[in-house]
């Protein structure tokens, strides 16, 4: 298991396949994310970024475990940041899509141990052709 220790400026951990993947399931995922996230010792780490890509928006609210791994790890100070990757090419039906289902989890209580709201980003996915018609 990587430790992150050594790393002592920090800015911004960002954590990819914890939304909606097959890869990593359950009590697993979330004692993978615990583990790495724990090692930690920066004193300027601010921010704790969840990417979700595509369509997994929609499941974010059903995830009460990776909610519940959040909210331990919520005794460190941190921003947390929902970053959406989609391949829409309109951010605004995306951003939306996240908007909503960041109320639904909000309405169920799942972020009521954060001092302030969570941040939602939206970009293109990164796996998208970008510029197929270069040369």
């Amino acid at each position: 298991m990587p430790t992150l220790s050594p790393l002592k400026v920090l800015r911004s951990l960002q954590v990819e396949g914890w939304v909606g993947c097959c890869s990593m399931v359950g009590d697993d995922r979330n004692t993978r994310v615990m583990k790495v996230f724990s090692t930690i010792a920066s004193p300027v780490f601010a921010e704790f970024v969840v990417v979700i890509t595509g369509g997994y928006c929609c499941w974010l609210p059903q995830d009460v475990s990776l909610f519940q791994t959040l909210r331990r790890m919520n005794e460190a100070i941190f921003k947390l940041v929902f970053l959406l990757e989609d391949s829409d090419p309109l951010p605004s039906g995306v951003r939306q899509k996240l908007a909503k289902a960041l109320e639904i989890a909000t309405a169920d209580g799942l972020l009521d141990f954060l001092d302030s709201p969570p941040i939602a980003r939206v970009v293109r996915s990164r796996y998208c052709d970008w510029d197929k018609f270069s040369v």
